[in-house]
């Protein structure tokens, strides 16, 4: 009985998620192999909504791995008072419109990944925005900074690693998304790499190793990579690796 193989390798080559896992549809036929306990052919809500953040937080790793590198720009914004939703919007579209044609006028693409959280009067704390672009020189920073009016700018610098990808995707997916106001939505900009990882359906091996080892050139990311069984019973093996003596 197959397992599903799903690989995926950055643009430029600095890192490769492998994950193997069977499912419901594709489970060994082996007892001995087959997992102890049968597994729910249908999880509850609660566990569905874990799965549902758990490729979020994986999709946007993969974004932040292929589009952004060393030393690009980690923006911060936050509001003074809160503000009705739709001006909020606005105002953070609008210092990432006015970023993008000042880089324009030098030639210079813009690429972004942002979110706005606490949005709604519900919301407990300010709102603020995180956005995460290409590297930005001095001039272009102190440029960002002075249009921001609305209240405090933190300006940081993204690390690149593999970690550094997770760690952030993480911190951007952690509100939980409100439909009425878009509260938690990832933005994108247009001209960002979104590629979805290779699968394969493996006919010719009733399982996979459970042992990860990572390929020549590459050092296993040892945070990030595990061999369990989801709350539902799957088992399901996810490795990461990052480049030795690559761009990071």
């Amino acid at each position: 009985m197959p397992y599903i193989h799903s690989r995926w390798t950055s643009q430029d080559g600095n890192f490769m998620i492998d994950k193997k896992y069977h499912s419901w549809r594709f489970m060994p036929k082996k007892p001995a192999i087959r997992e102890q306990r049968q597994p729910k052919r249908w999880g509850t809500p609660l566990a569905q909504e874990k799965i549902n953040q758990r490729r979020r937080v994986e999709e946007t790793t993969r974004l932040m791995m292929d589009n952004f590198q060393p030393g690009d720009t980690y923006f911060t914004l936050t509001f003074r008072e809160k503000l009705p939703v739709k001006e909020i919007k606005r105002l953070v579209e609008k210092f990432k419109r006015q970023i993008r044609d000042r880089l324009k006028q030098h030639g210079k693409a813009f690429k972004y990944l942002s979110v706005i959280e606490n949005m709604g009067l519900a919301a407990k704390g300010r709102p603020h925005a995180h956005i995460l672009t290409n590297q930005l020189t001095e001039e272009e920073l102190r440029f960002a900074v002075s249009i921001w009016k609305m209240g405090r700018v933190k300006v940081e610098r993204y690390g690149g690693a593999a970690m550094d990808a997770a760690k952030l995707s993480e911190y951007f997916c952690k509100e939980e998304i409100d439909k009425e106001t878009g509260s938690g939505r990832i933005a994108l900009s247009q001209n960002l790499l979104r590629r979805a990882p290779v699968k394969e359906i493996v006919t010719r091996s009733e399982t996979y190793r459970e042992e990860i080892r990572a390929p020549k050139g590459y050092r296993v990311v040892e945070a990030l990579s595990y061999n369990v069984r989801t709350d539902e019973g799957y088992p399901i093996k996810v490795a990461v690796f990052e480049r030795i003596g690559g761009k990071l």
